[in-house]
């Protein structure tokens, strides 16, 4: 994918997560240029700025978390679109530190204790979210 074709579509990844090669191997299928960038943000203000790589036409489509990119094209209104089917969805995850084991397990219970049903509203829209 050396070769930038103006057919090719460019896609931002964040350079910190390791995509499953389902990923790739889709964005290949597309004849995609991947272009990595950090995601991290200090501020909203950098956030914002963050999208403007699609304003400018410099990228065609970023690949990020769903829930945040939501709330900051909502928040902001930024001329962005969130497709309503994700290409690709990460599981979220809670650590704690070492000395934090007690409200580890609190959390932990908390969390199994929730119905199924409520669960499934909260992965539905997660999933749906735009």
């Amino acid at each position: 994918m050396s070769q930038l074709s103006t057919s090719s579509p460019r896609i931002m990844l964040a350079m910190e997560y390791p995509y499953p090669d389902e990923v790739y191997k889709r964005l290949k299928d597309m004849n995609a240029v991947i272009i990595e960038r950090s995601f991290y943000e200090q501020s909203d203000e950098e956030a914002i700025t963050f999208f403007d790589v699609l304003e400018n036409e410099r990228i065609d489509a970023i690949i990020v978390d769903r829930q945040w990119a939501s709330k900051m094209v909502h928040q902001y209104r930024l001329p962005v679109t969130i497709l309503p089917e994700a290409f690709h969805n990460e599981p979220q995850f809670i650590g704690f530190r070492e000395d934090r084991k007690e409200q580890a397990a609190l959390l932990h219970r908390l969390l199994i204790a929730i119905p199924a049903p409520v669960k499934e509203q909260i992965h539905a829209k997660y999933l749906n979210e735009h």
